[in-house]
């Protein structure tokens, strides 16, 4: 089995970049709930661009606000 030739990842399609780095994504969101952290993401239901979605390792999930000008972080509703 021969490997391929190495391509540079700006000659990649979206496609192929998505491959490529799925399986690094989801090692390093593993690690990062192993130590008791949580894995931050929008999806539809941030409707607005302050909203943000928190997941645990337990699953549960957290729809927060963040305040861009303090940080501050306050939960809008937990799932």
């Amino acid at each position: 089995m021969s490997e391929q030739p190495f391509k540079p990842i700006f000659e990649r399609s979206f496609k192929e970049v998505q491959e490529l780095l799925e399986p690094i994504i989801q090692k390093v969101e593993q690690e990062l709930l192993d130590k008791g952290l949580y894995i931050s993401y929008r999806d539809q239901n941030c409707t607005t661009p302050d909203l943000f979605m928190h997941r645990y390792k337990d699953g549960r999930k957290e729809m927060v606000s963040v305040n861009v000008k303090t940080g501050e972080i306050t939960l809008v509703r937990g799932f």
